[in-house]
């Protein structure tokens, strides 16, 4: 498809500004897959992105053999993924202590925030799409175990550490300071996973 691209008159797609065009092209022919071109690809007063890769499925579907259907079956799974990614990239991992000011008050840290899953070695982010929450669970364990071993139990001025937190997709996962989900219920969703080793 890419290449079918590379060979085409963008006005067949609608685009009378060269630039423009070209800006289109590139970002599609760029893209390592189509989740990739979904997640950086802008409306460019022409098409979204959604828009502009089904115009091109339906221009070049003829002449690379492919249904209408298989496009949008792509599409549809890729779409999906990047929901799934958005919800990982919103992910937050707070740290609670023991530190108490007026009314014995006791403040959430953030330990990671937005890519801190995806920071750590796991190759392309676009790869992070497929996780699923058991995955998700047993890779913020990981990184629960090595933050509390690296900070030897206790941060500077916020005094020890008590537990930790994951935001993730609305809902809130709390683990111990040696990284076993506090409820039981969510402990069966991260069985079965083999235990992931991090690098802090």
């Amino acid at each position: 498809m890419q290449d079918w691209l590379r060979e085409c008159d963008m006005k067949i797609l609608g685009y009378h500004n060269d630039t423009k065009a070209q800006k289109a092209k590139k970002c599609f022919c760029e893209s390592l897959h189509l989740l990739e071109f979904l997640d950086i690809f802008s409306y460019d007063l022409v098409y979204s992105s959604k828009e502009f890769f089904l115009a091109v499925a339906k221009q070049s579907q003829r002449d690379l053999g492919v249904s209408e259907y298989e496009f949008e079956t792509l599409l549809q799974d890729s779409i999906a993924k990047l929901k799934n990614l958005a919800k990982l990239r919103n992910a937050r991992i707070y740290v609670k202590t023991d530190f108490s000011f007026g009314a014995n008050t006791r403040p959430l840290h953030v330990l990671a925030m937005a890519q801190g899953l995806l920071w750590l070695g796991f190759g392309p982010q676009y790869t992070q799409a497929t996780l699923s929450l058991a995955e998700i669970l047993q890779m913020t364990k990981g990184m629960v175990i090595m933050h509390y071993i690296k900070n030897k139990g206790k941060l500077n001025i916020w005094g020890n550490i008590l537990e930790y937190y994951l935001i993730y997709d609305d809902n809130r996962y709390e683990f111990d300071t040696q990284g076993n989900l506090k409820d039981s219920t969510q402990a069966k969703l991260a069985q079965g996973i083999t235990f992931i080793t991090l690098n802090v």
